[in-house]
């Protein structure tokens, strides 16, 4: 029974990768809890386009992508781990040039951390997070470059939650 669920996992997991439509690297900064000035956020990411679309004029266009990512966050108690899943509302300007322009994005999903501890005396309290973005940037055909705030939070469902402030700059290419 065991190997039919793997296999089903394994053939559902390559399907939903087959379908991969970008790939994305940030780097950048933990700024809270206690920023230490040096680049200890590392994120890699998934993303998939959605079929939802609004907003389509001379001006923009909103479009929906999803993002699955993993990060690794050097703490003052030591290495933290994250996995999270992200929906994303993607605005684009159009500009003359069709695939170019600048853009804005935002996102809110859950994540999940290895460690709740990220300082002394700090504690996230849960390792389920809320997971927050808001990126601004540039499209370059089918590169991107962003900057970004994130936050993690458990959303008040645990005490305490002081949250975990990153800022990155990311680079994301569309397949």
């Amino acid at each position: 029974m065991g190997r039919i669920v793997t296999g089903v996992a394994v053939c559902v997991l390559a399907q939903a990768a087959w379908a991969v439509d970008a790939v994305g690297l940030s780097v950048g900064q933990v700024s809270r809890p206690h920023w230490q000035g040096e680049l200890d956020d590392l994120r890699v990411a998934l993303g998939w386009t959605l079929p939802w679309r609004w907003l389509d004029d001379d001006t923009g266009a909103l479009v929906t992508r999803a993002e699955l990512e993993a990060g690794r966050h050097d703490t003052e108690t030591g290495r933290v781990w994250s996995v999270s899943a992200l929906p994303v509302l993607h605005y684009r300007f159009k500009t003359v040039r069709a695939g170019w322009g600048p853009f804005v994005e935002a996102g809110l999903g859950l994540a999940w951390l290895s460690e709740t501890v990220w300082a002394p005396g700090y504690d996230l309290s849960s390792r389920w997070q809320f997971a927050s973005r808001l990126g601004v940037g540039y499209a370059f055909g089918a590169h991107e470059l962003s900057a970004e705030a994130r936050h993690f939070s458990n959303g008040g469902l645990k005490h305490p939650n002081p949250g975990a402030d990153m800022f990155a700059l990311r680079y994301r290419w569309l397949l």
